[in-house]
């Protein structure tokens, strides 16, 4: 019975020092999987940020354009052609 004894105890620590590795691991796992997917979001971020920044500037340089040929006198249907703004945001400029 002592023999048995001392085999359970065996297998109890094996089972706590599996648990304990399992524990370790899957916390390396999640921070490195958090440390990832951290990474991956500011990429994405940025490359967003700039993508909204280009797609304003180019609107702002439009409707810039649009009020320059609005300021010499071409015809309001001549700027709707080019820049293919409606009347209504033209005639605001």
């Amino acid at each position: 019975q002592e023999f048995m004894s001392v085999e359970e105890d065996q297998r109890k620590i094996q089972n706590s020092r599996m648990r304990a590795a399992e524990k370790a691991a899957t916390e390396r796992g999640m921070k490195r999987g958090m440390k990832q997917g951290m990474k991956q979001g500011m990429k994405q971020g940025i490359e967003q940020g700039i993508e909204q920044g280009i797609e304003k500037g180019i609107e702002q340089g439009i409707l810039q354009t649009a009020k320059n040929l609005k300021d010499i006198g071409i015809p309001i249907q001549n700027i709707i052609e080019a820049t293919k703004l409606s009347r209504d945001v033209i005639e605001k400029l």
